[in-house]
């Protein structure tokens, strides 16, 4: 069963409790005895593995940012990290 984080309307009291999905019953307070209502918690995500980054590219010994297939308008991660290689150094 899936644990839910719920606030209380009238002391604003914050606990979990475990329920079903399906169950759509009022949660009382456990101090006070008033209706709680679900707060929605994020779940944290992880990216693992490759394909994540510009890094993960296939072309390791030229890393370039394309933005047209036959190679026109690229911009080299060495000049996009420094202005001053734009310039001829």
């Amino acid at each position: 069963m899936p644990t839910y984080v719920f606030k209380c309307k009238n002391c604003g009291n914050k606990f979990e409790q475990s329920r079903s999905i399906n169950d759509e019953s009022e949660v009382l307070c456990p101090k006070c005895g008033n209706p709680s209502e679900k707060i929605f918690v994020p779940v944290p995500i992880v990216f693992k593995g490759s394909g994540f980054y510009v890094t993960d590219s296939n072309n390791s010994k030229n890393s370039a940012i394309s933005s047209s297939s036959n190679g026109e308008g690229s911009l080299s991660i060495e000049s996009a990290k420094c202005p001053a290689a734009k310039k001829g150094k």
